[in-house]
C-alpha cells in the first residue's frame, strides 16, 4: 500500500516507457533495487494489463516449473524481477514469434539479465531496454533538462539555481533512492544504504552463483596495490566479479581501460 505521505516524483523514464509499448512487443525497464520499477510499471493499463511478481514465490514456483505454461496464460502482463526466473525469457520468445502485438510483455529487472549465466535468448528486435536510474535532481526539482537539446540548436542555456556548500553536500549524501529521501535523519538514511548493500551483495551474489563477493571488498582494494594481484585483475574470477557488480548496482558504469598503468624503463621492462 502506498504511503499517503511521501511525495512521488514524475520519472523521466514513463515517457520511454509508454513510447516503446506502442511499437514493441517486450519492454524492460532495469533498474537497481528500490530505484521504483514497480512504482513506474504499475502505472501502465491497470485495468488491461495484468501484474505478477516473482517475488512471490508461488508464482516463481509456477514460472519455473513450466515458462511456457505461465507466459500462455497472459495477454498484456508486466512481470516484475522477472531475473529471478530467466528462462522465462525463452517462452516470452516462442510467444511473441506467434503474435507480435506491440506492448504485450512489460518486464522489470534489478539486474542486466541478459548478462546472466543462465540467459540464452536475447529477444533481439524483440526488446527495448529502458534504463531506471534513482531519482535525479531534475526529477525532485520537477524540471525536465533541456541542455543538450537547446545546445544541439545552438541556443543558450539559462543557468539553472546555484546550489553549493551545505546544500550541495547534502544533496549528493542524500541521493536519489526514495527510501532515502524518506528519511530526514542522515543516520537513518546511513542505517538504510548500509542494510541495502548488505542485502544486495548477499542475494544477487547468491541467485548469480558467485561466491568471490565474500572477499570483493579486500580484492578491490588490493588489486592495484600488490603485485600479488596483478594476474587476479585478468582472472575469470575479477570478470565474473566485474559482471556481478555493473548487474547488481547498474548505476555502476564500467569503461574500457585507454592505456596501461604500467610504466616501463629504458630496457622496455
Amino acid at each position: 500500500m502506498a504511503d499517503p505521505t511521501f511525495q512521488f516524483f514524475k520519472r523521466f523514464a514513463a515517457k520511454r516507457v509508454a513510447t516503446a509499448l506502442a511499437d514493441t512487443p517486450v519492454v524492460m525497464l532495469i533498474g537497481p533495487r528500490q530505484c521504483g520499477k514497480t512504482t513506474l510499471v504499475r502505472q501502465f493499463g491497470e485495468k488491461e494489463r495484468e501484474y505478477v511478481t516473482l517475488d512471490d514465490d508461488t508464482v516463481l514456483e509456477a514460472a519455473r516449473n513450466d515458462p511456457a505454461g505461465f507466459v500462455r496464460g497472459f495477454d498484456l502482463v508486466t512481470i516484475d524481477e522477472v531475473q529471478r526466473a530467466p528462462e522465462l525469457l525463452r517462452a516470452i520468445k516462442r510467444s511473441v514469434d506467434s503474435d507480435r502485438r506491440a506492448g504485450r510483455f512489460l518486464l522489470t529487472g534489478s539486474a542486466n539479465i541478459l548478462t546472466l549465466p543462465q540467459v540464452s535468448e536475447s529477444l533481439a528486435g524483440r526488446m527495448e531496454i529502458v534504463n531506471l536510474m534513482p531519482i535525479s535532481r531534475a526529477e525532485i526539482l520537477g524540471k525536465e533538462p533541456t541542455f543538450l537539446k537547446m545546445a544541439f540548436n545552438s541556443k543558450l542555456v539559462k543557468p539553472g539555481p546555484e546550489i553549493v556548500g551545505d546544500q550541495l553536500v547534502h544533496a549528493v549524501l542524500i541521493g536519489g533512492y526514495p527510501e532515502m529521501l524518506r528519511r530526514e535523519d542522515s543516520r537513518r538514511r546511513q542505517a538504510w544504504a548500509r542494510d541495502y548493500v548488505k542485502a544486495i551483495v548477499h542475494r544477487d551474489a547468491a541467485e548469480r552463483r558467485l561466491s568471490a563477493t565474500s572477499s570483493l571488498g579486500t580484492r578491490l582494494c588490493e588489486s592495484d596495490r600488490t603485485e600479488r594481484c596483478a594476474g587476479y585483475r585478468g582472472s575469470r574470477e575479477a570478470r565474473s566479479v566485474a559482471t556481478f557488480t555493473s548487474g547488481a548496482f547498474p548505476s555502476v558504469w564500467t569503461t574500457d581501460q585507454l592505456h596501461s598503468n604500467r610504466r616501463t624503463d629504458r630496457d622496455g621492462r
